[in-house]
C-alpha cells in the first residue's frame, strides 16, 4: 500500500470515494480533498496563511464545505472531488488560491476575491499579479510552481495548493453514525483493489 502522496509522485489522480486505510486502522473513503498553502513552517495552527487549513481531527461536513474554528472564529473551505499534478496553466476565474486569500492587506492582488467568484470580472485596475500568473487576451492565467497541486469539483471550481488535507468519510462502529475527519495525506494509505 501506498500513501496518497506517494501514488500521486506516481502520477495518478485521487478521487473522492476512494477506499483508505486510516492510522487508527480503520477503513473509510475519502469524502474529498482541502488545498491550503504551506510556508516555510509547516503548522496548521496559529498563523495567518493556515486560515484555509482545518485542522486534523473530525470534522463539520456541510455538502462540499467544511467549516472549522480557528482563533475563536469560524472558517469554513471548499471540498474538492480529486487531487492531481497540475499540466499547464488554469483561468484565475474561478480558481481558489489558497496562497492569495492569505497575503498581508498591502500585498493583496487587486480584485482576486472578485475574479475567483465570478466567470466573467471587470479586469480593469486589475494591476498587481504575482509572477506567476500571466494575462492572456486579458484573462488572468495561474502558471503551476512545483510542488503545487490541482483540485476539481463537480462544479467549475478548481483549486490549487502546495498542500492539503484529506477528509474521510467512516461508519463509527460505536455508534453506526458515518462521521467525517481531517487526516494528513501522509497518514493515509490506499487500498489497491
Amino acid at each position: 500500500m501506498a500513501n496518497v502522496i506517494e501514488t500521486l509522485k506516481q502520477g495518478k489522480t485521487l478521487e473522492a470515494n476512494t477506499c483508505i486505510k486510516l492510522p487508527i486502522e480503520d477503513k473509510a473513503s475519502i469524502y474529498g480533498f482541502v488545498p491550503y498553502h504551506r510556508d516555510e513552517i509547516d503548522s496548521c495552527f496559529g498563523y495567518e496563511e493556515t486560515v484555509t487549513c482545518p485542522p486534523i481531527g473530525r470534522a463539520n461536513v456541510i455538502g462540499d464545505r467544511i467549516i472549522f474554528p480557528l482563533d475563536g472564529k469560524f472558517f469554513r473551505a471548499p471540498i474538492f472531488n480529486s487531487v492531481s499534478t497540475p499540466e499547464e496553466k488554469y483561468p484565475v476565474f474561478l480558481l481558489y488560491v489558497p496562497r492569495f486569500l492569505n497575503l498581508p492587506n498591502k500585498d493583496k492582488i487587486l480584485g482576486y476575491k472578485t475574479a475567483f467568484s465570478s466567470e466573467k470580472p471587470r479586469l480593469k485596475g486589475y494591476h498587481k499579479y504575482p509572477d506567476n500568473i500571466r494575462v492572456i487576451d486579458s484573462i488572468p492565467f495561474y502558471m503551476p510552481l512545483n510542488g503545487e497541486f490541482i483540485f476539481s469539483s463537480a462544479s467549475k471550481l478548481r483549486g490549487i495548493g502546495n498542500a492539503f488535507v484529506i477528509i474521510t468519510r467512516r461508519l463509527c462502529k460505536e455508534t453506526g453514525i458515518v462521521i467525517y475527519e481531517v487526516y494528513n495525506p501522509k497518514d493515509v494509505d490506499i487500498i489497491e483493489e
